[in-house]
């Protein structure tokens, strides 16, 4: 039975913590997925404000349980995103560590701009106003599109900055070490790139915090030396190209 919205929230719910008679998350999603429906409509239910602040956050608005469609779409795309996570499942979580949440985040983003798509289209009226209306659509989409990618990219490197604080780096030390020339830049970000494809040695540098320096310079031919000269730049970069799914921007930055 899918999940009914009644508009309330269970007792002993808050926004920080689940409420103590359900199992963690991850226990709940593993059930769902293996069809458990009561495990499923726990999820949701424990999911609610989490879903709710991710469809606001696209709509660029307050929403309402029971008023908006908006929140209608989001939760739909929740569930649809339980099924579709067990797919990749464990790429994820071995290789990339992206955890369901962002992958839900991502799907409920995609299911809310098809759906501003589709309504801004139907409320168009009148046959002689479809190209003039064609095109408005084409420009309110692009617009939003814009206005969430910069959003994102605001977020998404708040996010980075706390990562590289956990390496004892931060944006301003990046700058000030980031390689002035750009075939040089160029060469380290190919070793990042290269030890992401090793996930056995982008699995050893995320839970140890250093660089195996030994192995990227066997993987890359660049002098271990190099290698240590530019070790902050080298962790910072690398980062990024470890969690490809969480930092896409800057990912696109770097390889442009």
């Amino acid at each position: 039975m899918f999940y009914k919205d009644t508009g309330q929230v269970k007792q002993g719910m808050n926004d920080n913590s689940l409420p103590l008679q359900y199992p963690p998350v991850e226990d709940l999603l593993v059930k769902a997925q293996n069809g458990d429906t009561a495990a499923r409509e726990d999820l949701l239910e424990v999911s609610r404000h989490f879903i709710l602040k991710t469809a606001c956050r696209y709509s660029f608005k307050k929403l309402e349980w029971g008023r908006d469609d908006e929140l209608s779409i989001a939760l739909i795309a929740f569930n649809e995103a339980i099924d579709k996570y067990r797919q990749t499942i464990d790429e994820y979580k071995e290789k990339r560590k992206v955890p369901f949440v962002a992958f839900a985040r991502q799907l409920i983003k995609y299911r809310l701009i098809d759906f501003f798509r589709h309504e801004s289209r139907t409320n168009k009226a009148g046959l002689k106003d479809e190209i003039q209306s064609i095109e408005e659509d084409r420009l309110a989409i692009e617009k939003h599109k814009e206005e969430m990618a910069v959003r994102e990219c605001q977020e998404e490197i708040a996010q980075y900055e706390t990562l590289l604080a956990g390496y004892g780096l931060n944006l301003m030390e990046l700058a000030r070490v980031t390689p002035k020339r750009k075939s040089v830049r160029r060469n380290f970000i190919q070793v990042a790139s290269l030890l992401a494809g090793e996930p056995m040695l982008c699995k050893s540098f995320i839970e140890t915090k250093r660089l195996p320096l030994k192995e990227l310079e066997q993987i890359s031919g660049v002098p271990r030396k190099n290698l240590e000269k530019h070790r902050k730049y080298m962790v910072a970069i690398s980062l990024i190209f470890c969690y490809p799914k969480e930092y896409t921007s800057l990912l696109s930055y770097l390889k442009d």
